[in-house]
C-alpha cells in the first residue's frame, strides 16, 4: 500500500509538468507571434463600402467603413500577391478607433497592378481568400496645376470623409476623396478627376455636374449636386440623409437639389482657396484600394509584426500564472501524500 502511494504522486507530477509546458507554449505563441487565442472575427469589423480613389501613377487611397466604432485598420500591400511587404495605417484622425477608415498606398510603380489585404483590429479580410486588386495610372504627359473648389460641413467638430466625382451625361469620372478639417472645411481639386478609361483629365463642360457626398464617423451625411464653376458652399449634415453609401457610379443624389444647399461666397475654380482643411497625415507608406463591390472573407491570423491587441498579452500572462498555480497544487499534494 505504501508503494502505491509513492507511485501515484510521481504520475501526478508528470501530468503537472505536461500541463505547465503546454500553457507556457500557448503563452509564448500569444505574446511573441501575435496569435489571438479564443478570438473570433466579429461581423461588426467587416469592411463595408470599400472605395478606391485618388489614383495617380504612384499612389492611391482606400477608404471604407465598419459598424464597430472602435475599429482600427491596417493594409498590407505590394505589386505581387505573394509579396505584401508594404504597410499603410489609418489616417491620424481615425487611429484611436472609428467607423471610418482612410488609408493611402504610396511608393507604387506607374501603370501597375496593386494587391492588398485589410486588417481591422487584427482580423484579416480578403476578397474570397485572395488579395484585393486595383491599379495605378499611367504617368500623365503634362501635370495639371490644381483648380480648387471649397466647401464646408455644418455642424461638425470631427474629421469626415468627402467623396466626389464629375458627371457628364451618364459617364462619371474617377473618384476623389479627402478629409475635412475638424471645423468642416474641405478643398477639392477639379484637375484631379480622371477619365476612367483613358486615365486622362476628365474634360468638363458647361453641362458637367459635380457630385459631393460627405460621411462622418457618427454616420451623419451630407450631399451636393452642382456646377464645376462655383464653390460647393455649406452642406448641412443629417442623420436622415436619403443616400446611405457613396458609389463612383452615382449620377444623382435622390432628395438633394440646389435648393437644399446654403451657399457661401462663390469664387472662380482657379482662385486660391481661403479655407484650408487639415491634411490627413498618414504613417508609413499608405493605402491600398479596391474597385467594385466585394464580399470580404474574414480570417483570424494577425501579421507577426503587428501586435496591437492587448488581449494577446493578457492571455499569455493568464496561461503562465495558471501553469504555476497547477504546479504548486500538484506538488503540495505530492508532499501531503508522502508525509
Amino acid at each position: 500500500m505504501e508503494k502505491d502511494q509513492k507511485v501515484k504522486p510521481r504520475w501526478t507530477a508528470v501530468v503537472g509538468f505536461i500541463i505547465l509546458l503546454a500553457v507556457t507554449i500557448l503563452a509564448a505563441a500569444a505574446v511573441i507571434n501575435g496569435i489571438v487565442i479564443f478570438f473570433q472575427a466579429e461581423a461588426t469589423l467587416t469592411p463595408q463600402n470599400i472605395v478606391v480613389s485618388n489614383q495617380t501613377s504612384g499612389s492611391l487611397t482606400v477608404s471604407f467603413s465598419t459598424a464597430n466604432n472602435s475599429a482600427q485598420a491596417i493594409i498590407d500591400y505590394g505589386n505581387s500577391a505573394d509579396d505584401l511587404s508594404k504597410k499603410s495605417f489609418d489616417a491620424d484622425a481615425f487611429t484611436e478607433g472609428s467607423t471610418l477608415h482612410y488609408l493611402v498606398l504610396d511608393n507604387l510603380p506607374a501603370n501597375s497592378t496593386v494587391y492588398y489585404v485589410i486588417f481591422v483590429n487584427g482580423v484579416k479580410f480578403t476578397n474570397n481568400n485572395i488579395p484585393y486588386q486595383t491599379k495605378t495610372f499611367k504617368i500623365p504627359p503634362t501635370p495639371e496645376l490644381p483648380e480648387s473648389l471649397t466647401g464646408k460641413l455644418s455642424p461638425t467638430t470631427t474629421n469626415c470623409i468627402i467623396y466626389s466625382h464629375l458627371i457628364q451625361g451618364t459617364a462619371t469620372s474617377t473618384s476623389q476623396t479627402t478629409l475635412s478639417s475638424t471645423n468642416g472645411t474641405f478643398i477639392l481639386d477639379l484637375n484631379a478627376f480622371k477619365n476612367k478609361t483613358s486615365e486622362e483629365k476628365f474634360v468638363a463642360s458647361a453641362e458637367t455636374k459635380l457630385l459631393v457626398m460627405a460621411i462622418c464617423p457618427d454616420k451623419s451625411r451630407a450631399g451636393y449636386m452642382g456646377s464645376v464653376t462655383t464653390d460647393v458652399g455649406t452642406l448641412p449634415l443629417s442623420q436622415n440623409f436619403p443616400v446611405a453609401e457613396y458609389s463612383t457610379t452615382l449620377t444623382s443624389l435622390p432628395g438633394v437639389t440646389q435648393a437644399t444647399i446654403t451657399p457661401t461666397t462663390f469664387i472662380s475654380p482657379t482662385a486660391t482657396a481661403t479655407l484650408i482643411p487639415v491634411s490627413p497625415t498618414i504613417r508609413p507608406s499608405i493605402t491600398p484600394i479596391s474597385s467594385g463591390t466585394v464580399s470580404p472573407t474574414p480570417a483570424v491570423v494577425l501579421p507577426n509584426t503587428d501586435i496591437d491587441d492587448s488581449s494577446q498579452i493578457i492571455y499569455g500572462l493568464f496561461f503562465v500564472l495558471l501553469g504555476f498555480f497547477l504546479r504548486r497544487r500538484i506538488f503540495l499534494g505530492k508532499r501531503k501524500l508522502l508525509n
